[in-house]
């Protein structure tokens, strides 16, 4: 294995520590479950290619020097930036290999400051779509802001962590690793586009479960509304994945 891939690698592991440890002791580490899948699968395919990773020494030190410090943070914009200098300097599929990782440090850095940077903008587009459908369901819908609900009765408030606009940056990575490690050419319409209209559909439903009644709240909100929720995901960027455009049989000329 390349000592560049070894020393991004330790970035990554070092960014994710704290996250990852807070999940394990059942907080909210930030990162779920698909970004720690997307970034193996990443490392492992950029491991597997014949063309080597590109060596840059003095970057490669001040890259060791940030990831050192004590910030989940620090260390994602070090990996970004890190492996944005190494793209430049690669070519063909590593280069995009490279800047897929620079996307999942991106991706990272989103779930931090989404909510500072957008505010109630992050959470206002769900709440506007899923009022009128709720209305369907159960009568006296209203909205206030992204308060969704019937008055005196059951309402939601759609966080940030639930919005569409805050993982569609994740799916979208996804699928574009997928395409990649599968060597797609319809990456784009075949994988990501596709993959945005699945999950908006999937999260606007979860957001109805969500609030239609207390009862269904507390079965999508709970641990296994929130794991078969992240299977679906998972299946149908694998489903995307597995379907593969026909292609054209070549005509074989028999004779001059």
């Amino acid at each position: 294995m390349s000592p560049t891939l070894v020393l991004l690698a330790a970035g990554v592991l070092n960014a994710m520590a704290a996250p990852l440890l807070a999940m394990l002791h059942g907080g909210d580490g930030e990162l779920g479950t698909l970004l720690p899948l997307i970034t193996l699968a990443l490392l492992v395919g950029l491991s597997g290619r014949r063309q080597h990773l590109p060596e840059a020494p003095l970057s490669g030190v001040l890259f060791a020097l940030a990831v050192l410090i004590p910030s989940s943070t620090i260390c994602w914009l070090a990996v970004a930036l890190f492996a944005l200098r190494l793209a430049a300097m690669a070519g063909g599929r590593m280069r995009v290999g490279l800047v897929l990782l620079a996307g999942v440090a991106g991706v990272a850095l989103w779930q931090v400051f989404d909510e500072r940077l957008l505010g109630s903008a992050l959470t206002l587009p769900d709440a506007i779509v899923m009022t009128p459908l709720l209305g369907l369901l159960r009568a006296g819908v209203e909205r206030s802001g992204n308060i969704v609900g019937v008055a005196g009765g059951h309402r939601i408030v759609v966080l940030a962590g639930c919005s569409t606009v805050q993982a569609l940056p994740l799916v979208v990575l996804a699928a574009a690793v997928l395409g990649w490690l599968g060597r797609r050419d319809d990456w784009l319409s075949g994988l990501v586009l596709p993959a945005m209209v699945l999950f908006s559909l999937l999260n606007l439903g979860r957001l109805l479960l969500l609030g239609w009644s207390a009862e269904s709240y507390h079965l999508t909100h709970g641990p296994l509304g929130q794991n078969l929720f992240d299977a679906l995901v998972l299946l149908m960027l694998l489903g995307l994945a597995a379907l593969r455009p026909a292609r054209r049989r070549r005509a074989v000329r028999i004779g001059a």
